[in-house]
C-alpha cells in the first residue's frame, strides 16, 4: 500500500512540474520585459532631450547630433541588446521626435514559439530650446 501512494506522487509531481516552471519563466520574462522597456523609453528621453537642447545652439549639425544621440541612447539602455536598436529620428519645427523599436529574447522557448519575438517600443517627441 505503501509503495502505490509513493508512485501517485511520483506521477503528481511529473506532470505539475512542467506547468509551474512554465509559470516561473512566464514571470521572469514579463518582469525582464518591464526592466527592457522602461530603460528604452529612458534612452529614447535622453536622446530625443540631448537633440533638443542641442538643436539650435551651433553645434548639433545634423550627421553629428544623430550620431551623439545614437550614443547616449546606446549608454542609457540597459538590459537591452543595443546593437539592435532601430533608431529613427526627425526635427522638424522646432519638434524633436525619437522613435527606437528592439526585439525582446526572452528566456522561454515556448513564449516566442507561440506569440512570436515581442518587439519594445519607445517614442518621446520634444520641443527644442
Amino acid at each position: 500500500m505503501r509503495r502505490r501512494r509513493t508512485a501517485q506522487a511520483a506521477v503528481e509531481f511529473t506532470l505539475t512540474v512542467p506547468v509551474l516552471l512554465l509559470l516561473i519563466l512566464g514571470v521572469v520574462d514579463a518582469g525582464r520585459s518591464v526592466v527592457a522597456s522602461i530603460s528604452l523609453n529612458n534612452a529614447a528621453r535622453e536622446g530625443a532631450r540631448y537633440v533638443a537642447v542641442h538643436l539650435n545652439d551651433g553645434t548639433c549639425g545634423s550627421v553629428a547630433c544623430q550620431t551623439e544621440a545614437q550614443t547616449i541612447v546606446d549608454n542609457t539602455a540597459q538590459g537591452v541588446d543595443t546593437s539592435q536598436i532601430s533608431f529613427t529620428l526627425s526635427t522638424s519645427g522646432g519638434i524633436v521626435s525619437l522613435a527606437l523599436t528592439c526585439p525582446f529574447q526572452p528566456v522561454s522557448p515556448m513564449i516566442e514559439s507561440t506569440f512570436g519575438r515581442p518587439m519594445l517600443v519607445a517614442s518621446t517627441i520634444m520641443r527644442a530650446r
